[in-house]
């Protein structure tokens, strides 16, 4: 009978790390009788690793008290053992590899196991030798991972390309969303599984009826919604925004409208990109469209900004100050406290001289985001005159921006903005800033 054959695809994985004694006396010097120490862990094959110094030797073997016990230990906790070569070399003065080096055959690693050498290295060898110099010396372990290939590499997922595939070439294309004037050719199903408002006007109750093909969005750009429509399909931020030169204006309308149609996941990619693109002349607007479309983080760094700039006021001109005021009044209260706080923080307690702060400003923006916000049910309290706005909803107003452009917010944020404009018209901004500025000099 002729035998069997079968055949295994290994895979092997090369990785080195490099420890650094530093104070090798003292290391001899440490309580105990067989001191132990660890390095930082690290990274090699996908696993964590440590390596174990013991300038004493090793506790298990009394008679290598003269020897240096150095050993490789996995902290990963697996199923399966790891099989694994390893190698310790000392390096010379110069970094490279000396001719000792220690090495051991393949073997398994389990958690918290470890492999190495009791009998690494003399001392009184070591002390007398090039290696050590400035009371340190140094070591390169070098660890072989191996492990059975699969048989079949997995390519990964290539799904959001074949729906941006089926997108370009607009083909079975059952419905068009018009847009300031221009048409999108798209696919029902495929809005509907991606949003909840396009469900429930594809499919729900906002349904429109089977004979209209055609669905008219308001208050948005063309570029905006043709940016939404991407993502939509690829799950991915449109590559054309970043050719296009205005990334940034074009994130602030997208993000209004992934809330307005519900897609989170492209509402905090906005986020991000809007965190690290906070400029002076953008900061008022993107504060604003934080706070309306509760954009903590957003906020935050809108916050830190702020407070990294040596004339923070100036920042804020008087039209600026306006604009907050009657968009979102409680953001002043915020900043006037963040201020405030960070005068305490600059400050001496007794002396009142200034000192370096020790607080960095996302701290100060996070203290301000976490503890020195106003309690709900004041946000909440109706002004004199006019009647408790209703609880935050999802549904849909405009409100008119600095810009000019309509972006579309939650109703409740809207009306707070209503009522805020009308108690706030006869404030002067020049006078705002001054109490804000007053707040902060003799609130302490």
């Amino acid at each position: 009978m002729e035998p069997s054959r079968s055949a295994t695809t290994i895979a092997k994985v090369r990785c080195y790390h490099v420890i650094k004694i530093d104070g090798y006396s003292k290391t001899l010097n440490s309580h105990g009788d067989r001191p132990v120490f660890s390095s930082s862990p690290f990274r090699a094959g996908g696993h964590s690793w440590h390596v174990s110094y013991r300038p004493m030797g090793s506790p298990h073997y009394p008679e290598n008290t003269e020897f240096i016990s150095i050993y490789l230990v996995l902290d990963d906790i697996t199923e399966e053992p790891v099989m694994a070569e390893v190698a310790f070399t000392l390096l010379n003065r110069d970094g490279t590899p000396a001719k000792k080096t220690c090495a051991i055959n393949v073997n398994n690693f389990s958690v918290r196991a470890f492999v190495g050498y009791e009998k690494f290295i003399k001392r009184e060898e070591l002390e007398t030798s090039e290696f050590l110099k400035d009371d340190s010396f140094a070591i390169r372990v070098h660890v072989l991972i191996i492990r059975e290939a699969p048989y079949v590499t997995v390519p990964p997922p290539d799904l959001h390309q074949h729906l941006g595939h089926l997108l370009a070439s607009k083909e079975d294309a059952d419905v068009e969303i018009e847009v300031g004037g221009e048409r999108f050719p798209a696919h029902r199903l495929v809005l509907a599984a991606r949003s909840p408002v396009f469900m429930a006007q594809l499919f729900g109750s906002m349904k429109v009826p089977d004979t209209t093909k055609v669905i008219r969005v308001h208050d948005m750009e063309p570029r905006v919604f043709d940016a939404l429509l991407t993502f939509m399909y690829t799950d991915a931020w449109p590559e054309h925004l970043q050719e296009e030169g205005d990334e940034p204006a074009i994130a602030q309308h997208l993000l209004v409208a992934a809330d307005r149609y519900g897609l989170q996941r492209l509402k905090l990619m906005c986020e991000d990109r809007l965190c690290n693109r906070v400029t002076a002349a953008s900061v008022t607007t993107v504060l604003a469209l934080a706070e309306l479309h509760c954009c903590d983080r957003l906020k935050e760094a809108c916050f830190e900004f702020l407070l990294r700039s040596s004339t923070t006021m100036l920042v804020l001109e008087s039209q600026e100050l306006e604009f907050l005021a009657q968009s979102c009044p409680t953001v002043l209260i915020e900043l006037a406290r963040i201020l405030k706080l960070k005068l305490r923080f600059s400050c001496g307690s007794n002396s009142g001289t200034v000192v370096p702060s020790l607080v960095s400003p996302r701290t100060l923006a996070r203290l301000s985001r976490d503890r020195l916000r106003l309690p709900r049910h004041l946000h909440r309290r109706p002004l004199p005159g006019h009647s408790r706005q209703p609880h935050r909803s999802r549904t849909t107003a405009q409100v008119l921006l600095k810009d000019g452009n309509q972006f579309e917010t939650p109703r409740s944020a809207a009306a707070a903005s209503d009522a805020s404009s009308k108690f706030c018209k006869p404030v002067n901004a020049v006078i705002l800033a001054g109490m804000l500025v007053v707040s902060c000099l003799f609130s302490r």
